[in-house]
């Protein structure tokens, strides 16, 4: 009998991932506080963490795997820094009686990256990508619908970040599943 290989991307974007963001539901209301929220305030910092990790994980490797089977010219160092300042934002401490300034530059930080990671999306796919592969307009709709809960309910919320992390590991996945054939 042949043991099959075990595709752990699957396992990760599948189902890992769906488990961590599917978690914070039972912690708080998803559609008033965000993950800082659960980590910090709620005293989650290990969930947190895991949460953050898989979900640049996704953004970082699931990316390049695309990028790189197009032979895309884009900078790995930039992409690298993009997802290591998203995954170190959450370790920037927010105190609920401290600066307001203070306690937001994670908020700033993390969505400064999460933008810019939506740049490279734009950049590569009008650019190389886009004429070509309707995948590129579909993984656009995930980022259209991330940006659409985060000015629905006009802060970032914990669905708006659990949507996102999903749907974008989901997404990406399956696209360079379908590379790999």
């Amino acid at each position: 009998m042949k043991i099959k290989k075990i595709d752990y991307f699957a396992l990760h974007s599948l189902i890992l991932n769906p488990i961590l963001n599917g978690m914070a539901f039972f912690y708080t209301d998803v559609f008033y506080e965000n993950q800082t929220h659960i980590g910090n305030s709620l005293h989650h910092p290990i969930y947190y963490f895991f949460w953050s990790l898989s979900t640049v994980f996704g953004f970082y490797y699931y990316s390049k795997m695309i990028w790189d089977h197009f032979n895309l010219n884009y900078s790995i160092r930039v992409h690298r820094i993009l997802c290591l300042f998203l995954f170190l934002s959450i370790f920037i401490p927010y105190y609920p009686d401290g600066s307001a300034i203070l306690n937001d530059i994670h908020v700033w930080i993390a969505i400064g990256c999460t933008g810019s990671f939506f740049g490279e999306w734009i950049y590569l796919g009008t650019m190389t990508i886009l004429s070509t592969y309707k995948e590129t307009y579909g993984y656009f709709m995930v980022m259209a619908f991330g940006i659409f809960l985060l000015f629905f309910f006009g802060h970032v919320t914990s669905i708006c970040e659990i949507a996102f992390s999903c749907l974008s590991s989901i997404y990406l996945w399956c696209w360079w599943k379908k590379l790999a054939r």
